[in-house]
């Protein structure tokens, strides 16, 4: 009598959710991302190494063979652009250079739950990416499955569903993780803020590529809701003013070189930023910055003008948004030199009731020069001054004599302490970007923005609710 085999027990699958992983959980810091190979090839000095890697993968995929970074280096070996020593120093690099572009997508980063599957059609080994994920924060055990087209031909779909119920993917790619797991009728979301925003369009578009890429990472390892008013102040920290502040700070180096002016002294506190920015940019030019404020203009303007006696006739005061008027009484009371140099030069404004811009425009001691006048933007306001606030106090005077002038600080706190926080992180936050992003910036900074450019920064700016409503407490 012919017995049957013993039947087998069905294989329980978990039910996961399952990731994309480039520009869905994580993004480079660059928004072309060959650029990752001109880093290397800067960093190695290896001349030529980034038109070679490319054309080395471009050789694999055209002879239809599946590939992973070993076997990219192994090609550029074959074609003769190295020897083996060689390439097993620039694939270190390589990978190293990838930790060091890699910046977390925080919203897709939270939706993670223990043992998901994260699938990614990437040459970079698993091991590989499992560590670039703990770099950007991940916590949590995930199962990496990396293959070289499998999730591009939709063939990686039937393996993956021999383990795990997939209750839905995401993914930024529209055939790969999109359509390809539909077809295989597995539930599947588009995720697209990976693209590039408006602003970051707009900032590539005027040959801003660096700063584009380093707003778009910003924007996108936000630690707060963006429908939250932290959320939002992170926004428009990050893609609105960090800009202009960069842009700005490419301004004032190209200022005051052609006019052989110096040092440069960063007005507090509008400026707060500004100097932060400009120091990493131009480490060895002489700037500091200094804590004078309408107040200990108006109040102390013998300790103001005996500080700038001391730095010299030539030094550069710059300053956010300005009347000038104070600069002005200044200068004409103490018969020194100023010269000034704003971002916005506020020209129409109750402040100026008793010193026109006529007196101003003719003073034989002042100096102003600005890139944008505030009157011509229909409602301004100040919210440019709310984004640049600083985690400090206004001054009200300056003393300690001409080379160590200590200043007295007002307690008061014009601003709510949420703000100034949530302002400061996204500071700090972009701070260490543009160190590791210096050198480009300053390649790509222009010495004379396009107006149009500035003008949609903080037109954009000066017209949010938000940061009107909050600007009305400031003077």
């Amino acid at each position: 009598m012919a017995t049957a085999d013993a039947a087998q027990p069905p294989v329980l699958r978990a039910t996961v959710n399952s990731f994309d992983l480039f520009d869905t959980l994580l993004v480079r810091r660059a928004l072309v991302p060959t650029r990752v190979f001109e880093d290397v090839e800067r960093a190695t000095g290896a001349r030529g190494y980034a038109q070679a890697r490319q054309l080395a993968e471009q050789s694999l995929i055209a002879r239809n063979i599946d590939y992973d970074l070993a076997a990219i280096y192994r090609e550029m070996v074959r074609l003769g652009h190295c020897d083996d020593a060689t390439a097993a120093l620039l694939e270190q690099a390589e990978i190293e250079a990838e930790f060091d572009h890699a910046l977390p997508i925080t919203e897709n980063l939270s939706r993670i739950g223990e043992h998901d599957i994260v699938v990614s059609d990437m040459y970079l080994p698993a091991d590989i990416l499992r560590r670039l994920l703990r770099h950007v924060g991940l916590q949590r055990h995930v199962h990496i499955v990396a293959s070289n087209a499998g999730k591009h031909h939709g063939t990686i779909w039937s393996e993956l569903e021999r383990h795990w119920l997939i209750r839905e993917h995401i993914g930024d790619n529209l055939h790969s993780d999109v359509t390809a797991p539909r077809a295989r009728g597995i539930p599947a979301t588009h995720y697209g803020n990976s693209q590039p925003s408006q602003i970051e369009r707009l900032l590539a578009q005027h040959g801003q590529i660096e700063l584009a890429g380093l707003v778009r990472g910003l924007r996108l390892s936000c630690p707060h809701a963006d429908s939250s008013e932290e959320g939002q102040l992170w926004q428009f920290s990050v893609q609105l003013n960090l800009p202009l502040l960069c842009l700005m700070a490419g301004v004032v180096f190209h200022h005051a070189r052609d006019r052989r002016l110096g040092p440069i002294l960063f007005s507090a506190r509008d400026c707060y930023q500004l100097a932060d920015i400009f120091g990493i940019l131009h480490p060895t030019v002489a700037a500091e910055y200094v804590h004078v404020s309408r107040r200990a203009l108006r109040e102390d303007p013998a300790g103001v003008a005996e500080f700038l006696r001391s730095r010299g006739p030539a030094a550069l005061v710059v300053d956010i948004a300005s009347t000038g008027h104070s600069w002005y009484c200044l200068a004409e009371a103490q018969g020194i030199p100023v010269r000034l140099l704003a971002l916005v030069r506020v020209d129409h404004h109750a402040y100026l009731h008793n010193v026109s811009q006529e007196q101003i425009n003719a003073s034989r001691h002042l100096t102003f020069d600005s890139l944008l006048r505030n009157s011509e933007f229909p409602g301004y306001s100040n919210a440019i001054e709310v984004l640049n606030t600083a985690p400090h106090g206004s001054a009200t005077r300056l003393q300690g004599g001409r080379r160590f002038a200590a200043p007295e600080f007002d307690d008061a706190a014009e601003l709510p302490p949420a703000v100034v926080a949530t302002v400061d992180a996204a500071h700090r936050t972009a701070m260490a970007l543009v160190r590791k992003s210096a050198r480009r910036l300053r390649e790509e900074l222009p010495a004379r923005p396009d107006p149009a450019l500035l003008t949609s920064l903080l037109q954009t700016i000066t017209l949010n609710p938000q940061l009107r409503e909050i600007g009305k407490v400031l003077l």
